[in-house]
């Protein structure tokens, strides 16, 4: 991750053409590309990083899953979102044209397609089912 946080370019390439997966991620979950747009939080006048020389494409070329969350159900795409700066919405941009998403449209969907299978009424059943038998009282359960 030092690399990539680093942006070591070189060391980068050189790492996934030697089998380094691009989805690692770390103990927060935090993928290679989240890392890559933190470390984008940085960028300055000072330590110019072009939006073309950008961490984030080569990581997408390598087959990075743009919508990967870490433990908080962010996205790399949520990361970009409020840091400002041009190389944060032109990683922004990459991103969506990966087809990234941002964690609670993911979340979304998961939920519309649960509705689509009927999960949700089946667990309503099963509910109604266990409070017909005694087990839930809902008054307890949610105030």
């Amino acid at each position: 991750m030092r690399a990539v946080t680093g942006g070591d370019f070189e060391r980068v390439r050189q790492m996934l053409n030697e089998g380094m997966n691009p989805d690692f991620s770390l103990g927060a979950g935090e993928t290679t590309l989240h890392c890559a747009v933190d470390s984008e939080i940085d960028w300055t006048e000072a330590n110019p990083v072009s939006p073309a020389e950008s961490m984030v494409p080569l990581l997408l070329a390598a087959g990075v899953d743009p919508n990967a969350m870490d433990r908080y159900g962010a996205t790399a795409l949520d990361w970009t979102i409020g840091q400002g700066g041009p190389l944060h919405a032109t990683a922004y941009e990459q991103l969506r044209q990966a087809g990234g998403l941002r964690g609670a449209e993911i979340r979304g969907r998961r939920v519309v397609e649960r509705l689509i299978r009927g999960e949700f009424h089946q667990a309503g059943e099963a509910a109604e089912k266990r409070q017909g038998d005694g087990e839930i009282n809902h008054e307890e359960t949610y105030p």
